[in-house]
């Protein structure tokens, strides 16, 4: 018995639309598992943080809205102090707590950040939407709640503290320019003695916190004693940093 016309139509009617479910399920996958993979390349393992090559296309974007608009942003990198003495004494597995852990405080400056990068090693990066004082300001807190709480890697307390510098974006320069600036000042924040914030003005480098002993402008390439202020030191002051630090960004 010959199939009729209209059980040939239902065959391929039945044919098609199975194809078609099965073409969109296909697709619906790659596409899936593209935008997964791409998710992935910009993530930072270990840290869950974006990554370098995320931190890069984010600050195009950032610059390319600054010669559109003149909206102004700012660039903050971050460096664990004396990280590699945290890796000889504690091991890498408490390093590597150390760097997660460090990534989840960052994260709450997300509210006020366009990113958060791990920008490679112990270094991170943040670009903040406002200038470089507004920038100091959060590096400041930041950097006071990191002296006064220690980390934690299984059973153990690891004191931490970091540096930052900062920098604006300046007339018409590029990418390059700013980030060579940040990295001034993170470098001068280091040789001043490390646990502390400095800014790039423009022209030299200047500590954002208050003074302790005079402590004045410096330029890049200034070469200063590394002696850190010691945890208990830091407790002492903390509160008093604090409302100096509200007193002069009543609007943070």
């Amino acid at each position: 018995m010959s199939m009729t016309p209209v059980l040939y139509g239902l065959m391929g009617l039945l044919l098609g639309t199975t194809l078609l479910t099965v073409g969109i399920a296909i697709g619906f996958w790659i596409g899936k598992r593209a935008v997964t993979s791409d998710t992935e390349a910009r993530t930072d393992g270990l840290t869950g943080l974006p990554n370098r090559r995320a931190f890069d296309q984010k600050m195009d974007e950032c610059f390319t809205q600054w010669q559109q608009t003149k909206h102004v942003f700012s660039l903050a990198l971050i460096d664990i102090d004396h990280f590699k003495n945290v890796n000889d004494t504690f091991g890498h597995p408490a390093g590597d707590a150390v760097l997660r852990e460090m990534a989840t405080r960052l994260n709450k400056l997300k509210s006020d950040s366009l990113i958060v990068a791990r920008y490679g090693g112990e270094e991170f990066a943040i670009i903040i939407d406002g200038d470089e004082r507004h920038a100091a300001a959060m590096m400041e807190r930041l950097r006071l709640l990191v002296s006064v709480t220690a980390f934690k890697a299984d059973s153990l307390s690891i004191p931490i503290t970091v540096s930052s510098g900062v920098a604006r974006i300046n007339a018409e320069e590029r990418i390059g320019q700013l980030v060579g600036r940040s990295d001034e000042a993170l470098y001068c924040a280091k040789t001043a003695g490390r646990n502390c914030v400095y800014i790039h003005n423009g022209v030299l480098c200047e500590s954002y916190a208050i003074p302790l002993a005079g402590h004045a402008s410096v330029h890049a390439q200034a070469n200063r004693p590394e002696t850190p202020p010691t945890i208990d030191e830091l407790e002492h002051r903390v509160l008093d940093r604090l409302d100096r630090l509200v007193s002069q960004n009543p609007t943070q």
